[in-house]
């Protein structure tokens, strides 16, 4: 059907220019006779109320740019999926100076009168059309602070009367498309009545959609549809946490020791049991070494770790596939990695030791990266095909875990025995890739105890060791180091592990997570090493 659009701001604009009275004295006679009506009988011909309704509405729109606004947003919601405004959930928001929307329409008329219309159309609906196609008034371009704004009603109303600030302004001819702001009460035939019950405070009803896909407040459903998911695995910790039962018990009593002194080195008490109760005569534990107990890689060298395409190692797959169920979203992330494992490289390196032990751990991808979003393209089930979804994700999606390798037992030192080693320990950290080895040379400064010599705590040679001491005035020396390196392999750089780095920072979480540890940083990886007795 063609439309013949009219243009009819200039006698819109007249018709509502000629009398401009406010709210309450607008409607005097009109609404103290229609009051009287509501008084006698409780419900009106629905054609009757909705244009009732339509000239209430006419006059709030006309006097509050709030009202305006307000219809605009909540017709852009599309909770049925077209630009309406279902009257029942939405006649109790406030809009207003603590007024909500039926509030201003009382004041536009009175009590008795909207609730008559209320009873009399249920599923009363203010819908703002979208002409745009016509190249005519749409919902989406609506400029509300314009003032300029007419209601017409949808059951009877055959000539098409429109009405401004309570005005019949004007009809249009059948086959006219108007050309200026306008909105439309009916009743809305996508909402349905599921149950009612009368009470003394009116006709209380529930309300649903007349079929699910009218239902615009879910997920729009297509034959085939595309969308991001957050991912339902629960996100790896931000800090390291261990539970009591992973860690040595003097790592537990040092922290202990420390809040009431700040002084305390935790590792002075726990290689050589030195506290406030026992500031002197320390003797060394030999069987305390550093444990690695974790590790985290930093997601921004996840294009480091795969920069070469002949590569083994695991890399994001394009997407996967399933048909019919779902698994998990564990499953789906580790889905999404290619097989095989990085291969990563620790080297401790603790004074006059050239080339320290090294050790080599493998991480699949799935276990070094958490996948925070999927990307979704979905395919609905039809009665000649099973759904089917592809599942992918890009790397700014990815977030570093912490792998836990306490299991595996990875000491990096021997016994930290200050009186021939450094206060610290030189660490270094890469991912291998196969290639032609190379020897790396670099120096390091490593720092001493000034003045101890000989076995601390021996038998023969007790020396007399005093709380602070791992503090005092320390010598330096300069060592040259060798490791081996592959020109494919990724170095994270090196970390110093020092004598009186704390060990556990914080036990706010203890009863769910455990102890917050102490974790070194290079803004490549993160690691947690802490000291146990291996007997």
């Amino acid at each position: 059907m063609l439309f013949k659009k009219q243009i009819l701001f200039l006698s819109f604009t007249l018709a509502v220019s000629s009398f401009l009275p406010s709210c309450e004295s607008n409607l005097a006679d009109d609404s103290q006779t229609e009051s009287n009506y509501a008084q006698q009988q409780t419900v009106l011909p629905e054609n009757e109320a909705q244009k009732a309704f339509a000239r209430i509405l006419s006059v709030a729109a006309d006097k509050y740019p709030s009202v305006r606004t307000f219809l605009k947003n909540e017709a852009l919601k599309q909770y049925d999926r077209d630009y309406d405004v279902f009257y029942p959930y939405v006649k109790d928001r406030v809009i207003e100076s603590g007024r909500s929307f039926r509030d201003i329409l009382v004041s536009c008329s009175s009590e008795s009168e909207i609730k008559t219309i209320e009873n009399s159309v249920p599923l009363l609906t203010v819908m703002i059309p979208d002409l745009s196609s016509f190249d005519a008034f749409s919902v989406k371009t609506w400029d509300t602070s314009d003032e300029q704004l007419a209601v017409t009603y949808a059951t009877g109303n055959d000539n098409s009367v429109f009405y401004a600030d309570g005005d019949s302004l004007l009809e249009l001819p059948n086959g006219n498309l108007p050309d200026f702001p306008f909105l439309v009460v009916k009743s809305n035939e996508r909402m349905k009545i599921v149950s009612s019950a009368a009470t003394r405070a009116g006709m209380i009803r529930q309300y649903d959609f007349s079929d699910p896909a009218f239902d615009g407040t879910k997920s729009k459903v297509t034959r085939a549809s595309n969308y991001d998911l957050d991912s339902k695995e629960a996100e790896p910790d931000d800090k390291p946490y261990l539970k009591a039962s992973e860690l040595d018990s003097k790592c537990i009593e040092a922290y202990k020791l420390s809040k009431n002194n700040k002084y305390l080195i935790d590792r002075e008490y726990v290689y050589y049991n030195l506290s406030p109760q026992n500031p002197e005569n320390g003797r060394l534990d030999p069987n305390i070494r550093e444990k690695f107990y974790k590790f985290r890689i930093s997601p921004n060298k996840y294009y480091n770790i795969i920069d070469k395409n002949d590569s083994p190692d695991p890399r994001l797959k394009d997407e996967v596939f399933y048909r019919k169920g779902l698994p998990s979203d564990e499953q789906i992330a580790k889905d999404l990695w290619t097989n095989g494992a990085y291969e990563f490289e620790i080297s401790a390196f603790m004074g006059n030791t050239n080339v320290a032990d090294t050790k080599i751990i493998p991480v699949k991808g799935a276990d070094l990266f958490y996948i925070s979003k999927f990307h979704v393209r979905h395919k609905h089930k039809t009665a000649f095909r099973h759904s089917k979804w592809w599942y992918s994700t890009s790397p700014e999606y990815l977030k570093g875990k912490w792998v836990d390798i306490s299991s595996q037992n990875v000491y990096l030192t021997h016994t930290w025995d200050l009186s021939n080693s450094p206060v610290n320990i030189y660490i270094k950290m890469l991912e291998m890739d196969d290639d032609a080895t190379t020897t790396i040379t670099q120096n390091y400064t490593a720092n001493y105890v000034y003045g101890l010599n000989g076995k601390i705590g021996s038998e023969k040679n007790n020396l007399k060791v005093e709380l602070g001491f791992s503090s005092q005035v320390k010598s330096e020396k300069t060592y040259s180091i060798s490791y081996q390196y592959k020109e494919k392999d990724d170095q994270f750089g090196s970390v110093l592990l020092n004598f009186n780095d704390p060990i556990i920072v914080s036990d706010k979480l203890y009863s769910s997570k455990g102890y917050e540890m102490y974790s070194f940083n290079t803004g490549s990886f993160d690691l947690l090493i802490a000291p146990i007795s291996i007997r």
